[in-house]
């Protein structure tokens, strides 16, 4: 079994937690003569699917939160704008410096940050000449603009 099988047939989310999982499960597929990969997909879900379908909830949550269109940013609440501002302070400067030293695809130059949520914030330098980058949210095979430069 291939781990983009794994991931298409269970619908499990691509991270380093899920990859450990897949080892687990695929030695257990290849012990095991009659296992069907269909039947190796119910083993993870029944075992690791509900804990993966909490977490994408709360990532999604965070996301539509933090990374909210700018007209509904603006009608919220002042302290909640001041709130949501200083989050996406904190993860831009810890994208922009590496903190956890994670590595990502989506930034050329690494400048990007893993929260404990399992999304992945990096941060691309605009097509300016001042120094301005925006801050983007990468989480579930989407990429999300979180808008930092406007706020």
């Amino acid at each position: 079994m291939m781990y983009s099988e794994f991931l298409k047939g269970t619908g499990a989310p691509e991270n380093s937690k899920t990859y450990e999982q897949f080892l687990k499960i695929e030695q257990i597929y290849m012990d095991c003569d009659h296992m069907s990969k269909e039947k190796a997909y119910r083993l993870w879900k029944s075992t690791y699917g509900k804990e993966a379908k909490l977490a994408r909830k709360e990532r999604e949550e965070r996301i539509n939160r933090l990374a909210m269109p700018e007209e509904q940013y603006q009608e919220l609440p002042e302290p909640d704008q001041i709130r949501i501002g200083n989050e996406l302070h904190e993860l831009f400067w810890n994208a922009y410096y590496n903190q956890d030293g994670s590595t990502c695809k989506m930034s050329k130059d690494n400048l990007c940050y893993i929260d404990r949520f399992g999304i992945v914030w990096f941060v691309k330098r605009r097509d300016v000449r001042w120094f301005c980058y925006d801050l983007f949210a990468y989480s579930d095979g989407k990429v999300i603009d979180a808008n930092y430069c406007e706020r």
